[in-house]
């Protein structure tokens, strides 16, 4: 049986990251993962 797609979003740019992490969290559900780099907040 075929695995379900999952929907990702791999780059946000903000000054907020807290507040970008909450907003996505709590309207859309979603979580987030830092992947690091040289702009990693």
């Amino acid at each position: 049986m075929a695995e379900t797609p999952t929907f990702f979003w791999y780059e946000l740019v903000t000054n907020d990251t807290e507040g970008a992490r909450a907003f996505y969290r709590d309207v859309v559900g979603w979580e987030s993962e830092d992947l690091g780099g040289p702009h990693a907040g």
